[in-house]
């Protein structure tokens, strides 16, 4: 089960207004049962289409970017929040780089007042995650491993002021068979930018740091939503997911080409008696890689990535990406190739490429593929090349294989 048919299924079962309690699998439907969904779904308040209560059971979470027809989810801005998380942030001018809207959920266009990073690194000054690190370690069996993220004392006076409320309210850890499940309670949850856009980023990431760290494996992730929801603003996004589903693979790939594609999870090793000096490092080279003015190559950016967290391979995957997204903004496609080229062929790297591709235009996306066009080693590059309607011709006998 992949993340663009849990998606896909949520949204088939959300606007037909079914509430059920299991694990997804995939579905078909066509577009009469499309329309049905929406004269059927349930309204509610603001205009949206509802499930109350809905149960997501996802037993390999280790793919999380979903590939998504129909909408232009930014996976660069779901690394870059789920790193800001991690470190215990709360101000917005990192996040605003990739996620521009992030203002619109401030009180003070300055921090996020319910951010999640401050609430678990940061709670009056405890830090949740490490207590459950240590927990955990010292009793495998615990059911006590829990963060809380939401405050009565300061967020139940706040419903009537502030725009911020965290909707993500605890996750509980626990380890069986050897695998660290994770049981995420969520109060509303929007389908469209919260659980399919970062929900799913985050705390998977966190899930798999953690069991690194544990020496575990990663087990289960469990999506408890008490609100699942499709605003109305996003109904026709919706719409477009559902139908692009009736002529494409999972990945986005139309079903006339020949294409099979062996994802590999890329999964997150920060070693938590080195994150904070190893996050510290990161938002200092972030701020000079941001900085139109500096002059980069690919083997400059691998040099510095590897310094940040010398031993944390995934951890460098991750900034290759973000380095990808800033030679992107910044129209320098030259670097950007060069850069691919020597990054490992994951799903997350899969899901940036596919994400770039679809809304590149102009002057770098040309550059891009005469540069892809013009090299002679197009192995690692056969992947960026698919989302390409005109760039390859396939005949059947021709098979990509991405491993």
């Amino acid at each position: 089960m992949n993340t663009y048919h849990i998606i896909l299924t949520l949204l088939q079962n959300l606007l037909f207004g079914t509430n059920f309690d299991r694990e997804l699998t995939p579905k078909s439907h066509s577009k009469q049962q499309i329309q049905l969904i929406f004269r059927k779904g349930r309204n509610y308040g603001q205009q949206i289409q509802e499930s109350s209560p809905l149960t997501v059971v996802i037993k390999n979470p280790g793919n999380p970017f979903p590939f998504i027809s129909g909408r232009k989810n930014n996976p660069f801005a779901a690394i870059a929040e789920s790193f800001w998380v991690l470190s215990g942030q709360t101000d917005i001018e990192f996040l605003s780089y990739y996620l521009p809207r992030a203002k619109d959920f401030s009180d003070d266009g300055t921090y996020w007042r319910g951010g999640y990073g401050g609430r678990i690194r940061n709670w009056k000054g405890f830090d949740q995650l490490i207590h459950v690190y240590e927990l955990l370690k010292q009793k495998p069996d615990t059911r006590q491993a829990l963060i809380s993220i939401y405050d009565p004392e300061t967020d139940s006076p706040a419903t009537s002021w502030s725009k911020d409320i965290p909707c993500n309210n605890l996750l509980h850890f626990i380890i069986r068979d050897g695998k660290l499940n994770l049981y995420v309670y969520i109060r509303s949850n929007d389908l469209i930018w919260g659980f399919s856009g970062i929900n799913l980023v985050e705390w998977s990431m966190l899930q798999t740091v953690l069991a690194k760290n544990l020496g575990v494996s990663v087990g289960s992730y469990h999506h408890f939503a008490g609100s699942l929801h499709i605003y109305e603003h996003h109904w026709e996004t919706a719409n477009k997911i559902i139908e692009k589903y009736t002529t494409e693979h999972e990945f986005g790939f139309s079903t006339k080409r020949n294409i099979q594609v062996t994802q590999r999870e890329l999964q997150l090793d920060i070693p938590f008696q080195d994150m904070n000096a190893i996050f510290a490092r990161f938002y200092s080279w972030h701020d000079e890689l941001i900085n139109p003015e500096s002059e980069v190559t690919a083997q400059k950016l691998i040099q510095q990535i590897r310094k940040i967290a010398p031993d944390s391979t995934g951890f460098q995957t991750y900034l290759q990406l973000l380095s990808c997204f800033t030679l992107y903004k910044q129209d320098n496609a030259k670097v950007f190739i060069d850069l691919v080229h020597q990054m490992l062929v994951t799903h997350p790297v899969l899901a940036c490429l596919h994400y770039l591709l679809r809304v590149s235009k102009g002057i770098f996306r040309e550059n891009v593929f005469r540069h892809i066009k013009g090299t002679g080693n197009l192995d690692r590059l056969k992947a960026f090349e698919l989302f390409e309607e005109k760039s390859v011709e396939y005949t059947s006998e021709q098979r990509i294989i991405v491993t």
